[in-house]
């Protein structure tokens, strides 16, 4: 895959076959590599990771690249649910994007 376009909406799997979530994201650090995929977790999978659903919308949890095992039609972790819940981290952790506000503008579209 070329494009991390191309990897939005794909399921994430555990090793147990059983889907956590979908794509929803990636974690970027500040010198534009990936740390992690953001994955919108279903409603199934979230009492099995020992979380609790927000009030209003969904879960969105950040896991980290080396536990992906293969990425292909879907992207399969290495781990099972039950071994996910304690790897997974807040969302905004990993998103934090206020180095952004100091780097300079290269152009703007009119």
């Amino acid at each position: 895959m070329k494009n991390i376009s191309e990897l939005y909406k794909k399921d994430i799997m555990a090793t147990d076959g059983r889907v956590l979530g979908t794509l929803e994201g990636v974690a970027i650090k500040k010198d534009w590599t990936v740390s992690g995929l953001t994955v919108k977790i279903n409603n199934d999978s979230i009492k099995d990771l020992g979380k609790r659903k927000p009030f209003l919308g969904s879960l969105r949890m950040d896991i980290g690249t080396k536990h992906i095992k293969v990425m292909g039609d879907n992207i399969m972790l290495n781990k099972s649910i039950k071994d996910l819940g304690e790897l997974l981290t807040k969302y905004h952790e990993n998103n934090d994007a206020s180095h952004l506000l100091k780097m300079e503008i290269v152009g703007l579209i009119p």
